[in-house]
């Protein structure tokens, strides 16, 4: 930017004023009158005071009781949240602004009272904001779990539910014990949402006022909803309110990142994944696409790899296949995946091996943002296969898609969205274009004195690994806790050896001395001094540290004009402390995917005296740092070495005591940790996101405490290398810059930051392409699941059944048919053929005749098809019963709409992963996308009119008995039983009795229930005999319902996740085969689907 244009901005915002001190400005209105009731709402009793909760229930109650609900914006608009959906919403936002100020008093003071906590004056803005749909951004340590109980108590006194999203099940279960204290005084309740819950206990944690869960969980509970088939097994209410803890990870990070509930599919591609990792490494690889003598090159940008036309052809000539783009084994596709998983994708960095619950080992993603283990989520279209293949695991079956949602869309269902995050305002165009959110920067409740040192950067990764070792030790002398973040596994497990092992130092130390020795020799230094530094060197194992700082201080008096050599003398001295301190046992703490079982526990004490924690990226993130250490987190530790069980009453009361008596213990430790400056944040490297390096910087110097942090970085580092530090390597030779030597200068620092502002707007574009394709799908999505909730919902589907019946019927006749030709280029053999397909058992259909639809005009012919349709439908009906008839046409029409929705989704995905190609013919991929994706649709929905009205004649229910001996007393059946036994004997002992070899058997209740027995096999009703054919109704290996799908994460192109398998990495939960409409209709029984050529089996 130059220097006009930043005049040119600041004299605009002089007139204009600051957005944001605007946006603050309007939320300390509310504060101030929320203040204003804190001295009334003090003196009232407990029982007053949850009383406020009654009296502000019955306020809402009586503003919405003559409110009609109608609809504000329809059904096939999109929409976004903070926009008014309906007239009962609107006047509840009203109701709910009048009483805020009051219900937030209310708020603080039960906050005081149960939690020992008062709500900030800071906190009550952060609770405004999110109330009115906005982003709060808040500092580390400003109390975000706090704040959102403000707008949850508000919004939940409504009934209508408040999700509070958070990443993780940890912080979910913590939040929601912790605050539910405060709610569950105040008279709301609060559930717990978590993975394989109990389908009962999560159905009753919906219906809480509050429930706490985490992202993935709420989006596929969505999804499970929407593949139910009856109202009975719904366990999400409508969506309302959403409070996204750690919102940029969720939106931001994880946008891409589809939910996806998958199963598997019939065909099985092990041998090409195992084939394509053997052959990947016989391609060449490109410097870049100019290259033309390569097979590959790979785009690190966006993480993509591309093949050459030579490349191509190397592939079919080491298959040995014509064509590598063979539509059924997709060849191209697979090699591709392949060469990702070699050049993209590596062990310790983006994944982890480690064993299953079967002992064998498999593919685990770890969160390039939290550096977590993504466990149970698997990347998807076969990287994440490919990756098996490359490292020698087993290779898991690829999934087909069930059903899926990405996050963006997901969080845009809710008609009131907000967040809360401390990094929020360098991703505040993206908040507000895709999720129509603002983001206000919270005041902080004190001022901030984090002090953020200049970056310092080296030649090599080794050189600046090194030099942060030296870091550590430097702060660890003087007793300062040191939190250190890597971007890696493997970086935090080279780290955790150089602090563990002296061998790497101590050959770096040699090499200084002779470095030193060296400049010694060329500059013909000598004096006491030098001999006694020589002498130090002969024995670099044993040196005599305050001997070897006295030396150097005199070799500094010596020759106060050698800087360069004075500055290597005391950089071999801070060598040396380090590989003393490694010697004598430097104890840290390491942190990342493989070792996150104490997480919070470790980082909560990462503020102790001298502590040294080795984090990777935002591992513990949403966990207070305590300067002196974490009573509460120590008291639980101690307590649990006791084999004392946790959440019991007795375990609380010692926890308290225990922590109160450790808070006294450690508040001098507290004192000192600050007098000495507090927590140091050192950074091996810059994030591509400038919001993750704040974060973590953040984790210093909270509610006013001291802290410092420092960024080492090298020219090897990722950023740097991809954007940039060309440049910069060639100043650092301009300037002859050793390996040892750091570099602080401005000018690097602002290439770094626009580098990360170049790839934050090229990850903003990457985020909304992947929208904008994926909104074509989120509103057919839409269609297919606001149908199927109508199909549940109603009780009679006669109706919409015979709409389609008749819009079926002008379909074959616009098909054959033309009105205003003459009648003898009509096709009535085709037409009478189409009914049949309908049902061949039904007369009225099957028996038409070609001849008998000859010489009639079109609107007779119509009346009489129409005619022969209903006739049949109520034949139908009246043969299976009206009730049987509601059930089978609501259960056919959900299979049928889940079965063709799961092929219209792995269609969609083909036609998505070729459409790029369009490009080359000079068309627009993304118009050509939403065209075929609409003709795509449009088939699918007449498809499934098509199966559904074929099933509906064709599906033929067996009828089940009643089970009696649930309905009856086993005493009452027992004596029965008695009487009829009696009965029976009575009858064979008179004259008159005489047995019918047809009807043998008798009826007899027994403790199964009221039974008839089967008929003889070479009865007319036996099942297998002379009329049907069909299954006995107790046979084992009929009407048996398969395991479906039931959760799962898959990841998908960029970062897509599947939890159960998974994407780059998609969220997918759980395999399986859905149900087929002829494999179990649930409630009515089994069911047989004849063929053309076959008679249906007679109802039992």
């Amino acid at each position: 930017m130059s220097e006009f244009e930043d005049r040119a901005r600041g004299w605009l915002k002089g007139l204009l004023g600051d957005t944001n001190e605007k946006r603050v400005k309007f939320l300390r209105g509310y504060v101030e009158q929320a203040n204003h009731f804190e001295p009334l709402i003090e003196k009232l009793s407990d029982d007053d005071l949850r009383g406020k909760t009654a009296e502000f229930k019955n306020k809402i109650e009586n503003a919405l009781k003559d409110v009609a609900n109608v609809k504000l914006i329809a059904d096939d608009v999109p929409k976004m949240p903070g926009q008014i959906r309906t007239t009962q919403d609107k006047q509840l936002g009203v109701i709910l602004e009048q009483i805020l100020p009051e219900a937030f008093a209310v708020c603080r003071e039960a906050g005081k009272r149960v939690l020992n906590m008062r709500h900030f004056d800071v906190q009550f803005m952060g609770g405004a904001a999110l109330h009115f749909n906005k982003i709060a951004e808040m500092r580390t340590g400003e109390g975000k779990t706090l704040v959102a109980t403000l707008p949850a108590y508000l919004n939940g006194l409504s009934g209508r539910g408040v999700h509070v999203v958070t990443v993780n099940d940890y912080l979910a279960r913590r939040d929601a014990e912790w605050m539910g204290q405060l709610y569950r005084f105040l008279g709301l309740s609060t559930g717990l949402i978590y993975s394989h819950q109990p389908e009962q206990e999560k159905f009753e944690a919906y219906r809480a006022d509050i429930s706490y869960g985490t992202n993935h969980e709420f989006g596929f509970d969505y999804l499970r909803d929407n593949m139910r088939t009856s109202l009975d097994e719904l366990v999400q209410r409508p969506y309302y309110f959403s409070i996204v803890d750690e919102v940029d990870n969720i939106l931001i990070d994880e946008a891409r990142t589809p939910l996806i509930i998958s199963g598997f599919p019939t065909e099985s591609f092990q041998e090409i994944y195992l084939k394509m990792a053997q052959i990947s490494p016989m391609l060449q690889k490109g410097k870049d696409k100019e290259d033309e003598d390569c097979d590959y090159w790979v785009d690190e940008k966006g993480k993509n790899v591309l093949l050459t036309e030579r490349g191509i052809i190397t592939g079919e000539k080491v298959l040995g296949v014509p064509d590598l783009f063979d539509v059924h084994y997709n060849f191209a596709h697979h090699l591709v995946q392949a060469l990702r998983a070699k050049e993209l994708y590596k062990l310790d960095t983006d994944y982890v091996i480690k064993e299953n619950e079967e002992g064998k080992p498999e593919i685990t993603i770890v969160d390039e943002f939290t550096g977590r283990m993504m466990v149970g989520r698997r990347w998807s279209d076969g990287l994440h296969q490919a990756i098996e293949a490359k490292e020698q695991v087993p290779i898991q079956e690829e999934t087909l898609t069930y059903a899926s949602i990405t996050y963006q869309n997901l969080f845009r269902l809710y008609p009131k969205l907000s967040g809360m995050t401390g990094t929020a305002m360098t991703e505040a165009a993206e908040f507000s274009k895709i999720y129509n959110l603002d983001v206000v920067s919270i005041p902080t409740n004190r001022n901030n004195v984090r002090v953020d040192n200049a970056d310092v950067i080296y030649k090599t990764e080794v050189q600046k690994f090194i030099s942060v070792a030296e870091e550590i030790v430097e702060m660890h002398e003087i007793g300062r806790p040191v939190l250190v973040g890597t971007t890696s596994i493997d970086k935090s497990e080279l780290l955790d050896e150089l602090l563990g092992k002296p061998q790497g130092m101590q050959q770096y130390l040699v090499n200084k001395m002779n470095k030193v020795a060296g400049m010694i020799k060329r500059d013909n230094l000598a004096g006491p001094s030098i001999d006694a530094l020589m002498k130090t060197f002969e024995r670099p194992g044993m040196i005599d540290m305050p001997k070897f700082e006295e030396t150097c201080k005199q070799v500094e008096k010596d020759f106060p004009k050698k800087d360069e050599f004075i500055e290597r003398c005391y950089s071999t001295l801070k060598t040396a402390k380090v590989v003393a301190a490694i010697r004598k046992g430097l104890g840290h703490h390491v942190l990342n995917a493989k070792h996150h079982e104490k997480e919070a526990m470790i980082v909560a004490q990462a503020g102790r005296k001298g502590a040294i924690t080795v984090a990777t990226n935002m591992a513990g993130r949403g966990t207070d740092i305590l300067l002196g250490g974490n009573a509460e987190y120590m008291a639980r530790e101690k307590l649990l070495k006791e084999d004392l069980q946790p959440e019991t009453p007795e375990f609380e009361e010692r926890l308290k005591a225990l922590t109160k008596e450790i808070k006294v213990q450690i508040t001098p430790d507290h004192d000192e940790v600050v007098a000495m400056g507090g927590l140091h944040i050192i950074g091996t490297e810059r994030h591509e996101a400038r919001r993750i390096d704040n974060q973590l910087r953040g984790r210093a110097a909270r509610q006013g405490d001291p802290g410092t942090t420092r960024f080492f970085l090298s020219l090897e580092d990722t950023l740097m290398r991809i954007f940039g530090g060309e440049k910069i390597s060639k100043l650092m030779d301009f300037i002859k810059a050793d390996e040892d030597m750091p570099i602080e200068s401005g000018m690097v620092s602002k290439s770094i930051e626009n580098a990360q502002k170049k790839v934050e707007a090229h990850h903003f574009d990457m985020r909304k392409h992947v929208l904008q394709y994926d909104d074509v799908l989120n509103t057919q999505r839409e269609v297919i699941y606001r149908e199927r909730r109508r199909i549940l919902e109603r009780a009679d589907l006669k109706q919409n059944m015979l709409d389609m019946l008749e819009e079926h019927l002008d379909i074959v006749l616009g098909t054959y048919i033309n009105p205003e030709a003459q009648p003898e280029t009509w096709e009535e053999n085709a037409v009478a053929e189409s009914m049949a397909k309908l049902a061949s058992d039904i007369p009225m259909l099957d028996d038409i005749k070609p001849e008998e639809l000859e010489n009639l005009s079109y609107d007779d012919l119509r009346a009489k098809l129409w005619e022969s349709i209903t006739m049949a439908y109520e034949v139908r009906e009246n043969h299976i019963g009206t009730e049987t008839m509601r059930e089978l046409e609501r259960q056919i029409l959900l299979r049928t709409i889940d079965g063709k929705w799961i092929d219209y989704l792995h269609n969609i995905d083909i036609l998505r992963e070729g459409i790029h190609l369009r490009g080359y013919g000079q068309r627009d991929p993304l118009q050509e996308y939403k065209r075929e994706a609409f003709d795509m649709f449009n088939q699918l929905l007449r498809s499934i009119q098509e199966e559904s009205i074929q099933l509906l004649f064709r599906a033929q229910p067996i009828v089940q008995e009643p089970n009696y001996e649930e309905m009856l007393p086993d005493e009452f059946l027992a004596h029965l039983n008695s009487q009829i036994d009696g009965m029976e004997q009575a009858i064979r002992n008179s004259e008159d009795y005489v047995e019918d070899p047809e009807e043998r058997g008798t009826v007899h209740i027994t403790g199964g229930g009221l039974i008839k027995p089967p008929p003889r096999p070479d009865a007319p009703d036996a099942p297998g005999g002379t009329t049907g054919g069909g299954p006995k109704p107790d046979s084992p290996d009929t009407g048996k319902k398969q395991n479906g799908s039931d959760s799962g994460e898959k990841p998908g192109k960029n970062g897509n996740t599947e939890e159960g398998t998974a994407g780059d990495a998609k969220a997918k939960e759980g395999n399986g085969s859905l149900p087929s409409v002829d494999e179990t209709l649930k409630n009515l029984g089994k069911i047989d689907q004849e063929s053309p050529e076959q008679k249906p089996p007679t109802v039992v």
